[in-house]
């Protein structure tokens, strides 16, 4: 998974080559970890069955969002707004209805 996450964090944030990779792994490593301590889990299934897709969809996208925040600062905050919304749409709540 480390490595999907790194390739499709560079070519989202538009990083391409090797050279970022040392740079860049521990920023993924670190995102991945905060999205552990807000609750989120990476999803565990394959990724041939449709709803890993759904689901690893969003956590890349938060990961990679969260490694833009640490690489380059947010000073509006406007990708932690983001982040945020993405955190609140894939959290587990228990199992609980969302009303």
């Amino acid at each position: 998974m480390p490595g999907i996450l790194l390739e499709f964090t560079k070519n989202l944030l538009g990083f391409y080559g090797t050279e970022a990779d040392n740079v860049l792994g521990p920023l993924i490593l670190a995102a991945e970890q905060y999205l552990k301590n807000t609750g989120i889990k990476p999803p565990g299934a394959t990724p041939e069955e449709a709803a890993y897709e759904k689901e690893y969809a969003l956590y890349k996208i938060a990961v990679a969002t969260k490694v833009k925040i640490l690489h380059d600062g947010d000073p509006k905050g406007d990708f932690e707004r983001t982040l945020t919304s993405i955190i609140l749409q894939i959290k587990d709540y228990a199992g609980g209805e969302v009303i």
